[in-house]
């Protein structure tokens, strides 16, 4: 109780970091987002799943919208827009303006409590996951730093898409499986009421994000694989060993098994049908054709799309994160520990996301349009991130490495950073957009709305006090650290921040310099955004 209070600091500044910026302009929406609140506007007003009357009151119909019988619906997994569901009549009766322009604030207030808010919660769970591991704790401080502001969860907690949510969902789950209290033996096997928990959450994770009910079925099989009850058999493949593996997991299983059939009771509730999907009625020519290919979209993963989410720059997750390789590096070192549940855990972690990332390079539209990062891998990004604690430098790890390390989070964090102040909206037709676009406007200096604004406050000022709350985590955590005593030695200290420093410095350097052709489309962006503050000032 006493670490988690003293925690408590850190994840409220993380939660205000989230919660600084929105992007949402008036008279501009995305055609993700856009659907989603039409939605939870339409069941709260009438009851009913179909889009047209609000879009007949608005006079637009949202490109990601599915068609049938002349009803507009909502092409989305249902479940972020269910959980942000009850804010729509919590924000009318405190009187707040939430219809026409002012739908940005329901999708502000959707990002900061139904996105943001779980995304601490699956960090607190993962920090206790972590320190139950006897990890060091200043390892784990910087897994959790890493993860919550160097990486694309950053970016998609200030976005109303469901992959921010299915990320945290697949963090917790795992998180709660995993934790729980030593036996006899020293395994440690999570509590029935951690199991149920886990696995519903595992279970809402798919109604979040469809795809993510593979990533549920694997986390039934994790729990499945713990170790066995029988000592007697080594294989623990004995039919009371088998049993005892199917009590266990039977909390997971069931837990998943009722959110398929929700999502079923979902399909029939707007399709009439409980076996079709939304997704399968697309209006739009392009997704529809995106859909008809293979199962759903899903095909054989190709060498391409495996490339390009990994180290392309233009979706890749090494390439915006690239202390994500130090992770892969920390899981192999886990996988390979003599600790047996670091052992264990460390495989099935490289099993689920190497599975998870050949799942989503089969999707014909693994760039996923005009959207920041791979927003796809969130859920699996989110996994893979806690090796990075296996990883961190050690007192006894020579300066340079030390200091790559450093280097790659610091990266990772200008990256990210630069989507959430400015632009996270990353066009297909740009190259390299987290140069060319988001930083090109942090240099024009082309914000996004911010609490800030709203507070009076310039922009600039604005950024500044947000960048305040980023350091403010850091700091908390040094104090933490300082607390419990661990230190870095003065000289080895000063040596890795130096070099991190300069190293940092050269990265960003080589990454500027490796755009060819001038930022047009930023320039483009900057000035669209600019006429569209004018237009949000003058409401």
């Amino acid at each position: 109780m006493a670490r988690t209070l003293r925690s408590t600091p850190w994840l409220l500044l993380v939660w205000l970091c989230y919660g600084w910026y929105f992007h949402f302009w008036p008279h501009f929406y995305t055609a993700n987002e856009s659907v989603r609140l039409d939605f939870i506007q339409a069941v709260v007003e009438t009851g009913e799943p179909a889009l047209n009357p609000i879009a007949d009151r608005h006079g637009r119909v949202p490109v990601d919208a599915s068609e049938k019988d002349g009803r507009l619906l909502m092409d989305k997994a249902p479940g972020l827009a269910l959980l942000a569901m009850p804010l729509y009549p919590l924000l009318k009766a405190a009187g707040i303006p939430v219809g026409g322009v002012g739908v940005w604030r329901l999708g502000w207030a959707g990002c900061v409590f139904a996105i943001a808010l779980p995304l601490v919660w699956s960090y607190a769970l993962l920090a206790r996951w972590l320190f139950s591991l006897g990890l060091a704790r200043r390892a784990v401080h910087a897994t959790l730093l890493s993860l919550a502001l160097a990486s694309p969860l950053m970016a998609y907690a200030t976005l109303f898409f469901g992959h921010g949510l299915a990320a945290a969902c697949s963090l917790a789950a795992f998180a709660l499986l995993a934790t729980g209290p030593s036996d006899s033996e020293g395994d440690q096997r999570a509590t029935a009421g951690a199991r149920w928990a886990g696995g519903l959450v595992a279970g809402f994770m798919g109604l979040v994000d469809t795809p993510c009910f593979i990533l549920a079925a694997l986390l039934c099989l994790y729990a499945l694989g713990q170790p066995s009850w029988s000592r007697g058999d080594a294989a623990g493949r004995s039919p009371g060993a088998l049993l005892a593996r199917l009590r266990y997991a039977a909390p997971v299983i069931a837990g998943v098994a009722l959110a398929t059939a929700a999502q079923l009771a979902y399909n029939h509730w707007v399709l009439g049908d409980p076996w079709s999907f939304t997704y399968q009625y697309k209006r739009d020519e392009v997704f529809a054709e995106i859909m008809a290919s293979g199962a759903m979209g899903f095909a054989l993963p190709s060498a391409e799309a495996l490339w390009g989410l990994t180290f392309g720059h233009k979706r890749g997750v090494f390439y915006h994160a690239p202390w994500l390789l130090f992770a892969v590096i920390g899981l192999v070192r886990a996988a390979r520990s003599e600790q047996p549940r670091a052992r264990r855990d460390g495989r099935w972690l490289l099993g689920i996301t190497a599975g998870y990332f050949l799942l989503i390079s089969g999707f014909v539209d693994w760039t996923a349009g005009d959207a920041a990062f791979a927003r796809h891998l969130l859920p699996a990004v989110s996994l893979l991130a806690v090796g990075l604690a296996w990883a961190w430098p050690r007192d006894d790890t020579p300066p340079l490495p030390a200091a790559v390390v450093y280097a790659s989070v610091i990266i990772g964090f200008f990256l990210h950073a630069s989507a959430v102040v400015s632009w996270p909206y990353h066009f297909a037709v740009v190259d390299m957009p987290a140069i060319q676009l988001s930083w090109g406007l942090v240099v024009q200096e082309s914000w996004a709305p911010s609490a800030g604004r709203l507070l009076g406050m310039s922009d600039a000022g604005s950024m500044q006090l947000w960048l305040a709350a980023v350091l403010g985590c850091w700091v908390w955590s040094w104090l933490l650290l300082r607390r419990a005593g661990e230190r870095i030695p003065a000289r080895a200290r000063s040596q890795r921040v130096a070099l991190g420093m300069a190293l940092t410095t050269v990265w960003f350097s080589l990454l500027v310099t490796a755009v060819e052709d001038p930022p047009e489309r930023a320039v483009q962006v900057g000035r669209f955004n600019a006429q569209r503050f004018m237009t949000w000032r003058a409401e």
